[in-house]
This record gives structure tokens, sequence and C-alpha cells, in this order.
């Protein structure tokens, strides 16, 4: 929760990225736990819009393709944050 919420304020964004929020909610993203991964991919999001640093490492730790794998989960909020999360790294880009 703290990831969703400190996604939004820049200084906050900038502690998480130091501190590999992005690496460990990707992570959380291939947990078996479908709650996890919804919150995981909502943190996601907002740590990556318009922040290039966090884009990169999302895009070269295999991250596009773990969110385009979540479309398939039989959670429609998941459908719905991964597609989000995809929409911002294209538009970060």
């Amino acid at each position: 929760m703290l990831f969703y919420l400190g996604g939004h304020n820049a200084e906050i964004q900038a502690q998480l990225l130091v501190a590999g929020a992005t690496d460990q909610l990707l992570d959380l993203l291939t947990t078996p736990d479908d709650e996890l991964q919804m919150w995981a991919v909502a943190a996601l999001r907002p740590l990556l819009t318009g922040n290039a640093k966090a884009t990169e490492k999302c895009l070269s730790n295999g991250g596009l393709f773990t969110l385009t794998t979540l479309l398939a989960s039989p959670s429609a909020d998941i459908q719905g944050h991964a597609l989000a999360a995809i929409v911002t790294l294209i538009s970060t880009c």
C-alpha cells in the first residue's frame, strides 16, 4: 500500500526507486496470490508515470512481458491495472 500511496509524490517516489521498489514490485507480479498481484501492479503504475529511470528498469527486467501475461489473468482488476501500467510504460518511453 505504501508503494501505491507514495507513487504520486516525487520525493517519496525517488526514495522508493532508490530502495529498489521497481524490482520488488516486478517480482510480486508473478506471485500466485491474486490480491498481491493486484496491489503490486496498481503500485507499479504511479512509479512509472513520467519516470524514465523506472521505465527503463522495468523494461530491461522483463516488466513489459510480465505485464502482458497479466492481461490473461482471470481477475478483471488485475487486467485493468496491467493495461494501465502498459499504457504508462508506452507513454513514458
